[in-house]
């Protein structure tokens, strides 16, 4: 019999399911180390939102860029290399019209790079993150043709992970179907694609059990393992309830921050590591 909670119409299902799916990569991405970090500071009474980068692609500087409108506000950066014994290089932030730059220079894939920023106006300085310094990670580029298609996947997957709960939770029977989608777009956007992202952005396939700890990586294996575990299970003896299951943990393994404890180049030996963040 199927649950009173729920219409019978599956578009009414499948919004449902779409909500559930963008909260998940809502979240994911709001939590990430990678994305930037949102700071609000105070200078001469006037209050700005910004954003500091903790990613940077390819094989160029990376240019940290703020938006303060207000010329008589000048700016410095602060950075060295991430869990090194460096001493802090400063540089002077350059204005262009609204804004305010300063580069940053290139670091191999994986390498990390700590700083700050320090605005003042009439002399008084305000500090950006000095007590906690913003940390950017260096990767290589990524082709678009690879990138775009991983993402689109992965995508998919979380979508259908998520048609699969509420469909299985509305004992619709298209529950089995969509679970088996979920199971196919992850093998081709992680378990495929994924590796080929990696080895472009960090110069390894797999970084993940049982060669490391990635996160990411080990994210897409266990991922994968709970669709594989949930359909054997349910070709023994058919169960929506183990669909349900499934269908939970992938969502909650989903929406783990994206690239949290991922690689890190170790300055002293040379060798990528797993990052403690």
């Amino acid at each position: 019999m199927k649950s009173k909670l729920f219409t019978k119409r599956p578009l009414f299902y499948w919004l449902i399911a779409i909500l559930i799916a963008a909260s998940a990569m809502f979240y994911q991405r709001a939590t990430g180390p990678t994305y930037p970090k949102k700071v609000k500071v105070n200078i001469g009474g006037n209050s700005y939102k910004l954003s500091l980068l903790r990613s940077h692609g390819g094989k160029d500087d990376c240019a940290i860029e703020i938006e303060i409108a207000d010329k008589d506000v000048k700016g410095k950066m602060f950075y060295k290399r991430y869990k090194s014994k460096d001493p802090w290089t400063e540089v002077e932030m350059q204005r262009e019209g609204d804004k305010l730059t300063a580069m940053l220079p290139w670091q191999p894939p994986a390498g990390k790079l700590a700083y700050y920023l320090e605005l003042a106006k009439g002399g008084k300085p305000v500090f950006v993150s000095r007590e906690e310094p913003v940390v950017i990670r260096y990767k290589g580029a990524v082709p678009l043709w690879i990138l775009v298609p991983h993402i689109f996947f992965m995508v998919l997957t979380i979508i259908f992970s998520a048609a699969t709960l509420v469909f299985a939770l509305a004992n619709h029977p298209s529950y089995e179907r969509y679970a088996y989608t979920a199971i196919s777009v992850l093998i081709m956007g992680g378990l495929i694609l994924g590796p080929i992202v990696q080895k472009f952005a960090f110069g390894e396939y797999w970084t993940g059990i049982p060669f490391g700890y990635d996160l990411t990586d080990n994210k897409t294996l266990f991922l994968f393992l709970a669709w594989v575990i949930a359909l054997f299970i349910h070709r023994k003896r058919k169960n929506r309830w183990i669909f349900v299951l499934a269908a939970v943990a992938a969502l909650a393994i989903y929406a783990i921050p994206h690239s949290a404890m991922g690689s890190e180049l170790n300055y002293e030996t040379g060798t990528v590591e797993q990052s403690d963040l």
